[in-house]
């Protein structure tokens, strides 16, 4: 059947396969009745031990990121996985009240999945979400569930749009192992990717790819992001891929720069193909060790 398919921060007509029967997915493993029932829920604080300075200075290695080295980082909520475990948390880097992006720890603020200048995603003035019910379901892609008129809503915080209701994936890494501190950090090493030319085309293009090889396709050219990392050139344009919630929510992002935070840190600069706004196309950075695909977009 022809369903709606959300690739990146837009929504495209796409074939997909629907879910047998009529059932609606359970939009979460969070116990929705509670909260309907508006019965106490304890939320999880940040850990006030927790000191991530020393990440500032690691990524301020990164041309374009050197002002964080000196810059000022608050916290600013748990993110949870969709059983409700706090699996990560945001961070908010700004200084002299000026804002300079946003970075996303693990729990123990040892490690980073991903930075960026982009604004610390949050809800609408309007919005707010259930307890506990920010989550970080993969790279690039923050949500919140919000009460809505017909139960919790699953809000996607990094697009500003509703999303389909449905069981969200874990596209996080378990583990991290602690990033490596230098008492001089070296400049990282930046490689420039081969350039996507037709955006949000090629989004698709490899979100179909993709799917075929989830189905045991073979010759996508589709590889586990770790591999593409180990790779030492890459001949072809290529987006990184995964679905977030089954046969309803695939993401679709450019990967643009590689680059070696430390010798066992690389991370992947990736843009939004859809993006509406300068703030959406600024890039975000993520680490490698996301178990996501990458898609290359040949002869696109």
């Amino acid at each position: 059947m022809i369903s709606v398919m959300m690739v990146g921060s837009s929504v495209v007509s796409g074939t997909m396969v629907s879910p047998k029967g009529n059932s609606p997915v359970a939009v979460s493993v969070l116990d929705e009745q509670r909260v309907m029932d508006g019965q106490t829920v304890t939320v999880t604080p940040v850990d006030s031990s927790l000191d991530v300075h020393p990440l500032l200075g690691v990524v301020a290695s990164v041309p374009g990121f050197e002002d964080w080295g000196s810059a000022d980082v608050a916290a600013v909520r748990n993110l949870h996985d969709r059983e409700g475990a706090v699996n990560a948390v945001l961070w908010r880097v700004q200084t002299g009240g000026k804002a300079l992006g946003y970075l996303v720890t693990t729990p123990d603020g040892q490690s980073l999945y991903e930075f960026s200048r982009r604004p610390t995603p949050e809800l609408p003035g309007d919005e707010q979400a259930i307890p506990n019910g920010y989550l970080y379901g993969g790279p690039a892609l923050q949500l919140a569930y919000v009460q809505g008129q017909q139960g919790p809503q699953l809000y996607n915080l990094m697009s500003g749009e509703e999303l389909p209701s449905g069981e969200l994936l874990n596209r996080v890494p378990d583990k991290l192992p602690a990033l490596a501190l230098e008492k001089k950090q070296q400049s990282a090493a930046v490689t420039a990717l081969p350039e996507i030319v037709h955006g949000e085309d090629d989004a698709v293009y490899a979100t179909g790819l993709y799917g075929k090889m989830k189905l045991g396709e073979q010759g996508t050219g589709g590889v586990p992001l770790q591999e593409f990392a180990k790779q030492t050139e890459a001949a072809e344009p290529a987006e990184m891929v995964y679905d977030a919630i089954p046969d309803k929510l695939f993401v679709a992002l450019n990967l643009q720069q590689k680059i070696t935070l430390t010798p066992e840190a690389t991370y992947f600069g990736v843009t939004d193909p859809f993006a509406l706004n300068d703030a959406q196309r600024q890039p975000v950075y993520v680490n490698a060790e996301f178990p996501v695909t990458a898609v290359p977009v040949r002869g696109k």
